[in-house]
């Protein structure tokens, strides 16, 4: 079962125990315990608390789309067209855990130009 891994996985990646995410979400820890292996199925609603706190879609919970948002056909993530560089960069990231994951993100959007700066290199090359 995908949804078991992945919500065991996700509370790895942060770093946290069955009983502090059962209290942060605000759901028994013995219903993560149960979620986590496979013994219960989740319900929609918390799900979504998963999805909310961890910030990923239910889509990836469940296992129709990658951490990256990109969907699966047939378990399979689609081709796409990233080049060979972009697929490196995706597959090191997907080795990270969740805090370093996020780290990542964090320094990518600081290096990433403000709404002004890009209206000004626009206005530049006109």
């Amino acid at each position: 079962m995908v949804i078991n891994e992945n919500l065991k996985q996700l509370r790895i990646d942060s770093g946290l125990t069955q009983y502090e995410l059962a209290k942060n979400l605000n759901i028994g820890q013995s219903t993560i315990v149960g979620y986590e292996k496979g013994d219960r199925e989740p319900t929609i609603t918390n799900i979504s608390r998963y999805a909310k706190y961890f910030g990923v879609s239910i889509d990836f919970i469940v296992g129709l789309e990658d951490d990256f948002g990109i969907k699966k056909t047939d378990g399979a993530v689609a081709p796409s067209a990233y080049s060979k560089e972009e697929q490196k960069i995706i597959e090191d990231y997907r080795r990270l855990n969740y805090m370093s994951k996020k780290l990542i993100l964090q320094t990518l959007a600081t290096l990433q130009p403000s709404a002004s700066e890009t209206k000004q290199k626009k206005k530049g090359n006109n």
